[in-house]
């Protein structure tokens, strides 16, 4: 195989990973999904979504569709990221959107009416009171079965923090060899499956916010918005 220009600006063993995860068929349902994101999130989810808003008066200062179009970088970036094997950091970026989906929502819900600037005012007096991170968040939030959401959250917390089932099995190798390995990447079918499952749970909940906060205001849906986690409203 023929290096890409891709793979020219990769560290070498990232160039192996990446073409692991590229040839292995077994996951390449997984590849596609993740592959296409980026278009569909902005195209078929944002978009529509902005336009229902729009045509409801709703879009200028409406801090969830702002948030969630701030991801869309995110979520460009860490299609290279889990594809070179760094399965660790696509978990935890995951968590952090996952995280603000609901304080954003929040304000929303409660201040439909109010400009961006005031919004963020109120998400600074929010972050003074500690209220904008963990189950403070999503209790905030007033979402329906907002404890399943903090479950999920929680789940992923082990690729932030220091925890024996995520970080625990690198503490014990650099132990034993005395010495990290030079970059501790390599391809795990299972991990990539793992994380792309996450990855359309999260883009699934962003979904089911922005259902909710339609219905909440009164936002009627003339444009389809199709959810990159399957759903279609």
């Amino acid at each position: 195989m023929e290096d890409s220009g891709q793979d020219s600006i990769l560290q070498p063993l990232f160039v192996r990973v990446h073409r692991q995860s590229c040839s292995d068929e077994l996951i390449y349902v997984q590849r596609e999904y993740v592959e296409a994101f980026y278009e569909n999130w902005v195209g078929e989810f944002l978009h529509p979504f902005g336009d229902n808003l729009h045509d409801s008066e709703k879009l200028g200062g409406n801090l969830l569709f702002c948030y969630l179009a701030a991801q869309s970088k995110v979520f460009a970036w860490l299609t290279p990221t889990l594809m070179c094997g760094c399965y660790d950091v696509v978990m935890r970026e995951l968590r952090t959107v996952l995280e603000g989906m609901f304080t954003a929502y929040y304000i929303d819900i409660k201040n439909p009416e109010c400009s961006l600037e005031t919004k963020m005012k109120l998400l600074a007096k929010l972050e003074a009171d500690k209220l904008t991170f963990g189950k403070k968040a999503f209790k905030l939030s007033g979402v329906p079965s907002w404890e399943a959401y903090h479950a999920t959250y929680l789940e992923l917390c082990s690729y932030t923090h220091l925890s024996v089932s995520v970080t625990g099995p690198k503490l014990r190798k650099v132990d034993e060899a005395g010495y990290p390995d030079s970059l501790d990447v390599h391809f795990d079918k299972a991990l990539f499956v793992a994380c792309v499952q996450m990855w359309q749970q999260i883009a699934r909940v962003a979904g089911e916010l922005c259902v909710s906060l339609m219905k909440t205001l009164n936002i009627e849906c003339k444009q389809t918005i199709s959810f990159p986690g399957g759903l279609r409203l």
